[in-house]
Parts: structure tokens; C-alpha cells; sequence
């Protein structure tokens, strides 16, 4: 049997914490506090990140897959799209070769968005008329993976966007003077 508790009511066992305010600390550490008295507020270690490569990918056009269905579906003069289609081409470099910026994370987002229009508007789903064959490089495996579907393209322009944002938060040297709530 156990001796009945010595602690007064209202107060939790060790093992909780006690409710109540939660401690401010400053970013990037620095905070005050020396060795003595009180008063101090401590500082939060800064933590390693960690980030992840951007996948690779091997060049391909639209312009022939999309010219083919208009002419077929729209009975239009397909060479009327040369221009946008030159645009859709040279924004995919962009995205391919993207800037390890802020800026290239509004290219993969702009991207993104016309991959989705044109998904919208041409069947380049698998097996569909205007499939064509999209190659991306596994960062993980190194093997170059090919699949004749515009959700392929989408997924790893996605997962470049990603692997951005993880690249810029493990480049931020994280040191300000603003107070984090922890």
C-alpha cells in the first residue's frame, strides 16, 4: 500500500507540467541572463536543417502533342498557338533550371498553375491523345523515370517546390531579434 499523497490540492504530479504561461525566449539565442540572480531569459539553441536536393529533368516538348490535338479536335490552324506554346517551353526551362530563390519558387508556382490550365483544357493524361513521355531523375535513386502522364510533371515540379523551401529555410541564418512563444 501506498502513503496518501503529501502534495495540497490543485497542484499536478511531477511528470505534468503545470499549467500556466509559457516561457518566451528569444530567436537565435543572445538573450540575457548571465550567471547570476535572476530575471534572464534563456536562449533556444539553434537547430541543424536539413533540406533536399531538386530533381533533374530530361528536355521534351509540347508543341507537337498539343498542335496534333487542336488540329484534330478544334479543326484550328494549330501554328496559331506557336507563340504561347514557345512560352509554355521556355517557362518549363525556367522551372527545369530554376533559381535558388524566392524567385524560383514563384516560377515552379506559375508553373504549376499552366500545367494545371493546360491539363484543364488537352487530355495529357495517361493513355490519353496528347500523352507525351515526361523523364525526371529520382534524386534519391539516380535513375531516370519516364511516365506518359502530365501528373508526373506536376508531382515533380511540386516536390522541386518543396525541396526549395526546405534549401531557403536551411539557408535563413534564423537569427533576429524577435521573441518566439515556445
Amino acid at each position: 500500500a501506498r502513503p496518501p499523497s503529501r502534495r495540497p490540492a490543485g497542484v499536478p504530479p511531477r511528470w505534468q507540467k503545470p499549467a500556466g504561461r509559457r516561457k518566451e525566449v528569444p530567436v537565435g539565442g543572445g538573450g540575457g541572463g548571465g550567471g547570476g540572480g535572476g530575471g534572464g531569459m534563456e536562449a533556444v539553441p539553434r537547430m541543424p536543417m536539413i533540406w533536399l536536393d531538386l530533381k533533374e529533368a530530361a528536355e521534351f516538348g509540347f508543341q507537337p502533342a498539343v498542335k496534333k490535338f487542336v488540329l484534330k479536335n478544334y479543326g484550328e490552324n494549330p501554328e496559331d498557338y506557336n507563340e504561347e506554346l514557345k512560352k509554355l517551353e521556355q517557362l518549363r526551362q525556367n522551372a527545369v533550371n530554376v533559381p535558388r530563390d524566392f524567385e524560383g519558387c514563384s516560377i515552379l508556382r506559375k508553373y504549376l498553375g499552366q500545367l494545371h490550365y493546360l491539363q484543364s483544357r488537352i487530355p495529357m493524361g495517361a493513355e490519353q491523345e496528347a500523352s507525351v513521355p515526361i523523364t525526371w531523375t529520382e534524386i534519391f535513386s539516380g535513375k531516370a523515370v519516364t511516365h506518359e502522364d502530365i501528373k508526373y510533371e506536376q508531382a515533380c515540379v511540386l516536390y522541386n517546390l518543396g525541396a526549395l523551401h526546405s534549401m531557403l529555410g536551411a539557408m535563413d541564418k534564423r537569427v533576429s531579434e524577435e521573441v518566439r512563444v515556445i
